[in-house]
Parts: structure tokens; sequence; C-alpha cells
């Protein structure tokens, strides 16, 4: 079942937070409701299942498999799971699914559906945030000296037709972007 948590949430590159069990007053925006699911389940995860799955926001629905909390926090609020500071040690461990349908049919951007979710940690976890300033380290990708290795994708240059899945050192993309990469790195 669901616990009660209060998190720090490092938000972009160089804005952290700190502060078990403080609350942040919620950000300034109009008066209208939060976007939440109309529907939404959580429960652990199956001990058998191997891995992870994020289905996202596809088909008009939200679907996790195999995340724990600090997961879907740092997915929820576009941030990495080192980001996430002063939670309690289960919320990195215990691995949860969940699925939500929103109220409205139809697509769902990915935007809308992280405040969904955003709402949905709130309400079942209580989850809080709250945001501070910290430096941390920090990776920067820039282009060698010798020049781009990488090539834009032609039509007809063959092989797989996308994705970059993340193996360890090895990142083989295809039809990719050079956010996607830094967001895997």
């Amino acid at each position: 079942m669901p616990k009660s948590i209060s998190v720090g949430v490092y938000i972009g590159i160089f804005i952290a937070a700190t502060g078990f069990g403080q609350e942040l007053a919620p950000p300034e925006r109009p008066s209208a409701p939060p976007l939440s699911f109309e529907v939404a389940t959580i429960k652990l995860t199956d001990p058998s299942f191997p891995g992870t799955v994020v289905g996202g926001f596809r088909f008009g629905r939200f679907s996790a498999q195999g995340f724990t909390l600090k997961d879907l926090i740092a997915y929820a609020y576009d941030v990495d799971n080192r980001q996430i500071f002063s939670g309690p040690k289960w919320s990195d461990s215990e691995k949860y699914d969940i699925l939500g349908k929103p109220e409205k049919s139809g697509a769902l951007s990915p935007d809308a559906g992280k405040l969904m979710l955003q709402t949905l940690l709130s309400e079942r976890f209580q989850l809080k945030i709250h945001r501070d300033t910290r430096e941390m380290p920090v990776y920067v990708m820039t282009v060698a000296t010798s020049g781009l290795k990488m090539k834009p994708r032609t039509a007809g240059d063959g092989g797989d037709p996308g994705g970059m899945p993340i193996l360890g050192a090895k990142i083989p993309g295809r039809n990719t972007t050079i956010q996607f990469l830094a967001y895997g790195l």
C-alpha cells in the first residue's frame, strides 16, 4: 500500500532540494484545479518481475511497471532520480505499477500527463516537495575538436527505424535526438 512521503526534489540544472518533512507552497498557477487522472491504480510490482517498463502516455493512458517511487517522482518532475534528496529508504527500493486514465479520452500530452502524475503522487503518497538551490557535479556534452562523429539519418540508409537503448557504456542510437541522448546519459 502506498506510504506517505515528503522529499526534496532537484529541479533544473543547479536547483536542488533539502529538508525532509518540509513543505513548499505549490507554485503559483491560475486558480484552475490541478490536472488529475479520473481513475488510477497503484500496486506493488510482482517481485518476480525482472525490470521496468514505461508505457508512458500512450493510447490516452499512463502506465509504468516496476518503478520505484523515486523514479516516478523523477519522471513526473523531469529530473534525474539522483537529484532527489531526503526521502525514506523504501522510496528507492519498493517498486510499483501504475495505471492512470484521464477524464478526457484521446491523446494526452506528456506535459499534461506529468502534471496528472504529480497530482497522483501528492494524493496517494502525500508527497510534498521542497525546492532549494544546491551545487552538484554535472557533465558537459561538447563536440570533440576533431568534429562531430554522428551523422543525420537519411531515407533509405537501412537499419532499424529508430530508438536508443541505454546498454551500460554502449548506447547504440538511430533516428533519435541529442536531447534524448543527453537525458539517457
